[in-house]
């Protein structure tokens, strides 16, 4: 609590600061460079809050874009590793394809060099033909029916097969 005193000084001191401020806001206001001056600063602040908000929006846009990108190349990685995980497996079943086209041709190759072979054979024994060609035909329908049923053949069973005209 202040005495009756303190409280009258404060008072005087609180009458002298408001002259002393409306003074200075006079003398302000009449200097019309300086009013200028403020005037032009109050613009350019509101301007640079203009400015701030429009960086501030441009901002955001960025951090999404970014986060989208970011979510782009996870997924882009996954579809990578999925697709090199394919691709291993096409390559191995290439090789595979291969070896079995590479049989094959030596199957085919061995067939050719059988039937060679016959028909050397057909040309020195011609006589022989009519009995023994029935009983090479009954052979030749045993190991058709083999074939048909999944067995593998062997080389000697391609010659009858070929011999008997089945093939």
């Amino acid at each position: 609590m202040l005495t009756p005193s303190k409280e009258k000084e404060l008072v005087n001191k609180i009458s002298e600061l408001r002259k002393l401020y409306d003074t200075k806001k006079k003398q302000i206001e009449s200097n019309t460079e300086l009013n200028d001056l403020l005037t032009e600063a109050q613009e350019i602040r509101e301007e640079a809050s203009g400015y701030h908000t429009t960086l501030s929006e441009y901002a955001q846009k960025a951090q999404e874009y970014h986060d989208k990108m970011i979510t782009t190349f996870k997924e882009a990685d996954k579809i990578r590793a999925e697709s090199d995980t394919a691709h291993k497996e096409f390559v191995q079943i290439q090789e595979k394809a291969d070896e079995q086209h590479k049989a094959f041709i030596a199957a085919q190759k061995e067939i050719r060099d059988i039937d060679k072979e016959l028909r050397k054979l057909k040309k020195k024994d011609g006589g022989r033909k009519g009995a023994d060609m029935e009983e090479v035909r009954k052979d030749a329908e045993d190991i058709f029916d083999k074939f048909k049923s999944g067995e593998k053949l062997t080389t000697e069973n391609l010659m009858t097969l070929q011999k008997s005209g089945l093939l």
